[in-house]
């Protein structure tokens, strides 16, 4: 051991030798041979002081390990660099910080945004907002924003700018894409049978569609198509209005069960010669059969021209051919037969056979109706 007060050796001391403080030699400070040791053995506490900063430094000062400003901050340095700071509000790290566990659920933190997930280029991937939604590609849940959004309730959204926002693929064999439950229960599905679309529910003695070619036919609750088992509506469940540019097969579907048209309408019965008044004139047809009906008067005239009727709706199938029709009421004294002929005119008869002359009918009502046949 070597001590000069005076000189510029100071205290010297041979490894392992101590300079021990206090009674009971509480304080130590010494160098084992391999580190140098400060060692509060007793009792209390170790206080290191400073009337300004305190600096923990490397040998040469090059180095910062820690900082200590009086009534001010702490700081941590790794390699000579800032990388944690206690502040007046909190602590200040710069860089990342890697934990294996943490506590609490983060619900009381602020100035935090919601966790994500960058995907290394120049956007966030996914983000997990403060309810726990997943969104991929968007950073907010509202549905008019592009992107996928999972809900922890159990929702999920898709949408898509310009394309669709959902492809969902079934690889070799037909069957179901995607099925429908309700309580665990399978209550539907949307597939595929030899390469047409496949709509119907799953429940016992429930139907569904397959969309086939320029074809929609009815299928069980398999998704086999049917035949005579399904209708269309109920009793208290009845479709509107129904639009076909075809016909309907009614019974059976052979050509004679087929109803290609059917039709409401009005006609003016008219005269070559004369203008009748109070005219009116209806009509229906079904299929190739027309129902006709028609009112008029005909005016005060001495003319010896036939009493003809002309602008029956359809003309008749066979020119050749006459159709009676039926005189339901009439002013004239004398009863007047009424036949369809040449196509497209009727004709007044009377009993006798004779075409009856406008004078002999002058000033009468006749309400007529009739059927006749049409190739229209």
């Amino acid at each position: 051991m070597a001590i000069d007060l005076n000189g510029s050796t100071g205290i010297s001391l041979d490894d392992n030798e101590k300079i021990n403080l206090g009674s009971s030699n509480d304080l130590q400070i010494y160098h084992n041979g391999g580190d140098s040791i400060i060692a509060d053995t007793g009792t209390g506490d170790l206080y290191i002081r400073g009337s300004n900063d305190i600096r923990l430094q490397s040998a040469t000062g090059s180095d910062t390990y820690a900082h200590f400003q009086e009534s001010g901050y702490v700081k941590l340095y790794h390699n000579n660099s800032e990388k944690l700071a206690t502040t007046s509000t909190g602590v200040q790290v710069t860089g990342t910080v890697a934990a294996t566990a943490y506590t609490g659920d983060g619900s009381a933190l602020t100035g935090v945004g919601s966790p994500s997930i960058d995907d290394n280029g120049n956007a966030t991937a996914i983000t997990i907002d403060s309810s726990e939604n997943v969104m991929v590609g968007k950073a907010v849940t509202n549905l008019g924003t592009a992107g996928i959004t999972l809900g922890e309730s159990g929702f999920g959204s898709f949408t898509r700018s310009g394309y669709e926002p959902l492809n969902v693929n079934r690889l070799s064999s037909d069957g179901a894409i995607a099925k429908f439950y309700k309580d665990g229960a399978e209550i539907g599905s949307i597939g595929t049978k030899s390469g047409d679309l496949v709509i119907h529910s799953s429940t016992t003695n429930h139907v569904g569609l397959m969309f086939g070619n320029t074809r929609i036919e009815p299928t069980n609750n398999y998704g086999t198509t049917s035949n005579n088992t399904v209708d269309l509506g109920n009793t208290d469940r009845r479709f509107k209005d129904l639009y076909l540019a075809g016909g309907v097969y009614l019974g059976g579907i052979d050509a004679a069960h087929k109803l290609e048209d059917y039709e409401e309408g009005t006609w003016t019965p008219t005269s070559p010669t004369v203008t009748f008044s109070s005219v009116s004139g209806t009509y229906t047809k079904i299929g190739n059969v027309v129902h006709l009906h028609a009112t008029l008067i005909v005016p005060s005239t001495s003319s010896s021209v036939v009493f003809y009727i002309d602008g029956v709706p359809f003309n008749q199938s066979n020119v050749n051919a006459a159709a009676g029709l039926y005189l339901r009421f009439t002013t004239d004294s004398t009863y007047r037969m009424f036949y369809l002929s040449n196509g497209s005119r009727i004709t007044a008869y009377d009993l006798g056979g004779g075409a009856v002359p406008l004078a002999d009918a002058s000033g009468s009502r006749y309400d007529i109706s009739g059927i006749y046949y049409t190739d229209s």
